[in-house]
């Protein structure tokens, strides 16, 4: 009981306001974890409330919506209180069918009979970055190209992992899920090709295709043209090749940090990337950053790339008028 009374309100009132405030307090409220008032009271304020509700509330469909469904409970966040509920209810379709469009993740705690269930399944595996729900879903709908292709490669069935149209269709958005593709696949230009031309990966696929592939230019190439970060994953040998240093360069110039000491000192791959970003004068040769024409490129792309310039042309008058010129300093 709480302490508190007064001519105005009610025990039950009190405990409404009480919790209305700190939805945690229902935790020492003993009296009322079973009053469905008090308990909706809760989790209005706090959601997670729920877990202190009494094993009958904990089996009302109204009571757990009210908390399952509320608007704090973001994605990936919806599990404990799923757990809370009677079994009866994490077994119910159409109270999980509506769990799972909020939260894909609670697919983990729902029935082995409703991870089987394909309209679940699919409902979970609804919305952004729930690739990895497809992991808790049955061997079956692993294997079913319907909801495989939903989820990340590396939860789906073997034979759809050594199936090339599928597999290309996957790698085609995510590159770097080649990692999971059947190592015969690994070393078939048509898929690797289809992962380094990807459209929401890291650039990195390149470092899953076999050793083979890896070593080819052409298809090097075609990784760095379309993510200059590939050239991070890019076979030693190929490192070394001005052609694929100066692809990644001039798509971003600070790459210029990832080159071959030795290659920080060719010119022709130094004015690439300073002409893209002036910046990138930094990890150039300390030759080629007392070279004029260089620093002159870089200083025109950014103004402060002076501050990387050799002594000497950081003293430079038609350089330091030219800084002054794009900041208006006197």
């Amino acid at each position: 009981m709480i302490d508190c009374k007064s001519k105005f309100y009610t025990d039950t009132e009190i405990a409404i306001m009480r919790v209305a405030r700190d939805g945690d307090a229902l935790n020492s409220l003993e009296d009322y974890k079973n009053n469905k008032e008090v308990v909706k009271a809760a989790i209005n304020n706090l959601p997670q409330a729920f877990s202190y509700a009494s094993e009958e509330l904990r089996d009302d469909e109204e009571i757990f919506l009210a908390a399952m469904l509320h608007s704090d409970i973001r994605e990936g966040y919806g599990g404990d209180i799923f757990k809370c509920a009677s079994e009866r209810l994490r077994s119910d379709k159409g109270v999980v069918l509506q769990v799972v469009e909020k939260d894909g993740w609670c697919l983990e705690f729902v029935s082995d009979e409703l991870k089987a269930d394909k309209e679940i399944v699919l409902k979970a595996l609804e919305g952004y970055n729930l690739l990895g729900v497809l992991q808790w879903a049955s061997d079956e709908l692993k294997a079913d190209k319907e909801v495989a292709k939903k989820g990340w490669l590396e939860f789906a069935s073997d034979d759809l992992k050594a199936d090339k149209d599928f597999v290309i269709e996957a790698v085609s958005m995510w590159g770097e899920t080649l990692e999971f593709a059947a190592n015969e696949l690994k070393d078939d230009k048509d898929v690797v090709l289809a992962a380094v031309q990807d459209t929401l990966g890291y650039g990195e696929a390149l470092k899953f295709a076999s050793e083979r592939l890896r070593k080819d230019k052409d298809l090097t190439l075609v990784a760095v043209n379309h993510k200059y970060n590939a050239y991070e994953n890019v076979d030693e040998a190929l490192k070394h090749d001005k052609e694929i240093i100066l692809a990644a360069v001039r798509e971003t110039g600070w790459m210029l940090r990832e080159v071959p000491k030795k290659l920080q000192n060719d010119r022709d791959i130094v004015l690439a990337a300073v002409e893209q970003d002036g910046a990138a004068l930094e990890f150039a040769s300390k030759k080629l950053k007392a070279d004029k024409d260089v620093v002159l490129a870089a200083v025109f792309r950014n103004v402060d790339a002076l501050e990387f310039a050799s002594d000497e042309l950081q003293a430079d008058q038609a350089l330091k008028y030219l800084k002054r010129g794009y900041w208006g300093d006197e």
